[in-house]
């Protein structure tokens, strides 16, 4: 759904349902002294809501706001076997929570220098353990400045910097 809430602002509200099949690897390794494959595996899925904001206050200045959640189910991940296996077993093990946000902007500053920003918010939490999903970093900041200082030419300086993620 996409509403021209104003002349400078547009809303939008998604929803999204997708899913990721097992590999051949996760259904069928035999011969892998580790890791084992498994026929019976379903197709991980994802359930996502979204609601964006796009706003240009100015022909020079754009903003976006996106807020989300999403909800995973079926996760593929290699299982322990039971003593005394040594080996791992793909498994559909549970699922997955998470929210938050990206906001992001684009400002010319002139007609040969524009700066561009965005900080990310992330939370995920894994149903099964009721903890921190992990490999997700929580806060994410980039920006950026783009000069045109010749015709053809540009120096483009940039930081990154992300934060704290559970492994």
């Amino acid at each position: 759904l996409v509403w021209q809430t104003t002349y400078n602002l547009t809303s939008k509200l998604l929803y999204g349902r997708a899913f990721r099949a097992p590999s051949f690897a996760e259904l069928y390794n035999i011969n892998n002294p580790v890791s084992l494959g498994n026929p019976n595996l379903k197709p991980e899925t994802i359930n996502t809501l979204e609601l964006a904001f796009d706003y240009q206050p100015t022909d020079k200045v754009r903003t976006g706001l996106n807020l989300f959640h999403y909800h995973m189910n079926d996760i593929i991940r290699p299982t322990a076997d039971p003593t005394p296996a040594t080996t791992v077993t793909a498994q559909n093990t549970g699922g997955q929570n998470g929210y938050g946000l990206e906001w992001e902007i684009n400002w010319a500053l002139s007609n040969t220098l524009k700066f561009y920003a965005n900080y990310a918010l992330q939370r995920s939490e894994d149903q099964t353990t009721h903890t921190d999903a992990g490999n997700a970093p929580h806060h994410q900041i980039d920006g950026r400045l783009n000069w045109l200082f010749k015709h053809d030419w540009s120096l483009t300086p940039q930081v990154t910097w992300i934060g704290e993620r559970q492994r």
